[in-house]
């Protein structure tokens, strides 16, 4: 049975349909009422620098993490984002997680019979058997499911099982999104187990195994912020008389958006007749194509969602790498993410993001008599 835990206040909308954008300055919100708080974590190899990076601003701004209300998060987000979202001050999980991700090596790895599948291109690099190990610990995950946690969780994810019956030789694959998330009480969601979840979100193709018919949430948002706020905005069009009432535009969220660092490099590029050799094959970049496509997205993600939700209440931590080096996989190296994290450029990003938790509304005190306790 799930445990009852204090939830986000209602906000009271007078409409029971579809809200225009036009009129969201006459939203009724009651005066003093806080927020909804979001932090979303992106996906990549470089999840240590985004747990040092909290870790950072926890200590700038104590008891941020324990505001937040809803953690979303993609592949690697998602699996730091779990574990936050098993205690209701998640700064508590910040070791758990940073020890996790300083010593990945020792979890994702594979049996030399694995390897030789690997390389022989019919198995993934990594036997995820050891990361669902480590997860399922009971200081960890253990078998939590969704419905357990003390935190709203939002994960990507995406599923190709739906494409293994075809009607016919002509049929589409059918493969969609898949979105794990607890926010209501009657989702189907609510009885996942979250290292289920996390393995899901994070079972990136020929890295690791394809789990429960589902692969690395990447595929649709390395950046969960817009979904995050799409599946915000879904929750607050049900009916009232579900658990909780979730806004239903943009006047009552706040977010906190944090990548995995970026390349400050560049090599020109002009008119170019460029073949697959260039974009697969790059010498200066061999993964050139796959990182246009998840750059690009995840700074359309930031845009719309700055768009939507107003600069002043969406924020965007992302540092440059202090090293020289386009490749992502090489700034996973355990020692150049905290030399990327404690550099100044990456601190004063910091104490920004700071100075906006303090003006943003994260913090501002929950109305006792608003409270609403699920399940009770």
């Amino acid at each position: 049975m799930a445990k009852s835990r204090k939830k986000h206040p209602l906000v009271e909308q007078a409409a029971s349909s579809l809200i225009d954008k036009t009129e969201s300055n006459e939203n009724s919100r009651p005066t003093g009422a806080r927020p909804l708080r979001i932090l979303a974590l992106d996906g990549g190899p470089a999840a240590l620098l985004v747990v040092l990076m909290l870790t950072d601003l926890e200590e700038r701004v104590p008891g941020f993490l324990a505001n937040v209300d809803v953690i979303a998060g993609t592949s690697a987000g998602a699996i730091t984002g779990l574990m936050l979202a098993t205690k209701e001050n998640p700064a508590f999980m910040l070791p758990v997680a940073a020890n996790f991700w300083r010593d990945e090596q020792k979890y994702y790895k594979n049996s030399l019979l694995g390897y030789l599948k690997a390389f022989a291109g019919v198995g993934p690099f990594n036997d995820c058997e050891y990361v669902k190990q480590f997860l399922a610990q009971g200081g960890v995950l253990g078998d939590r499911k969704l419905k357990d946690l003390a935190k709203w969780v939002i994960l990507t994810s995406f599923d190709i099982s739906a494409g293994q019956v075809l009607v016919s030789a002509k049929s589409p694959l059918n493969w969609r999104p898949k979105i794990f998330q607890n926010m209501g009480p009657d989702r189907d969601d609510q009885e996942t187990l979250a290292v289920d979840a996390a393995l899901c979100s994070s079972a990136s193709p020929i890295v690791t195994a394809v789990h429960r018919g589902k692969v690395d949430g990447g595929l649709i948002a390395n950046n969960p912020s817009m979904i995050a706020i799409a599946e915000v905005f879904q929750e607050g069009m049900r009916p009232t008389a579900a658990a909780v009432q979730f806004p239903r535009d943009h006047q009552g969220i706040v977010m906190l958006s944090v990548g995995g660092g970026r390349a400050d490099d560049a090599f020109k590029v002009s008119d170019a007749n460029w073949g697959y050799f260039r974009w697969l094959l790059n010498p200066l970049n061999p993964l050139l194509l796959l990182n246009g496509f998840l750059s690009g997205t995840t700074e359309a993600i930031v845009k719309e969602s700055e768009q939507i939700l107003d600069q002043p209440k969406f924020r965007r931590l992302d540092p440059f790498y202090t090293e020289s080096d386009l490749l992502p996989f090489v700034q996973a190296d355990p020692r150049k993410q905290q030399r990327t994290a404690a550099s100044a450029l990456t601190q004063e990003l910091i104490k920004e993001t700071a100075e906006w938790l303090q003006t943003c509304g994260w913090l501002q005190d929950v109305p006792q008599p608003a409270m609403v306790s699920v399940g009770g």
